[in-house]
């Protein structure tokens, strides 16, 4: 299979069907259309799957009151990986929980790292 690569960071990258943007944001959408916006942390986040529920571009927009501001993902065979940088209201020890226990319910493994205030 062949992959077209990106000449400069603002294209778009063809990978196992999945069409990626630099910066495109996965933004999750609160009842009635109002965008959910309060970000006053930001975490860098990995998520691997190797089963459980499907793992792709739009998983990290079910995840409540929180922003995706950038995320790159990868899949190979049944195996997929996230990589995001999320924006969330809440202290990173309490967002770290939250999204462990929101990726285990899915069957797959979260890291979170703190990355300071957004910026």
């Amino acid at each position: 299979m062949t992959h077209a690569f990106p000449k400069r960071w603002g294209s778009a990258r063809e990978t196992r069907g999945f069409a990626h943007r630099r910066n495109d944001p996965v933004t999750p959408w609160a009842a009635g259309g109002v965008r959910v916006s309060v970000v006053a942390h930001e975490s860098l986040v990995i998520i691997l799957a190797t089963g459980g529920s499907p793992l792709g571009r739009t998983s990290l927009a079910e995840l409540p009151q929180a922003t995706v501001r950038w995320q790159r993902v990868e899949c190979e065979g049944s195996a997929a990986c996230v990589a995001a940088r999320v924006g969330h209201a809440d202290p990173p020890e309490a967002f770290a929980a939250r999204i462990r226990g929101w990726g285990r319910a899915r069957g797959w493994a979260i890291t979170v790292a703190p990355s300071g205030p957004p910026g």
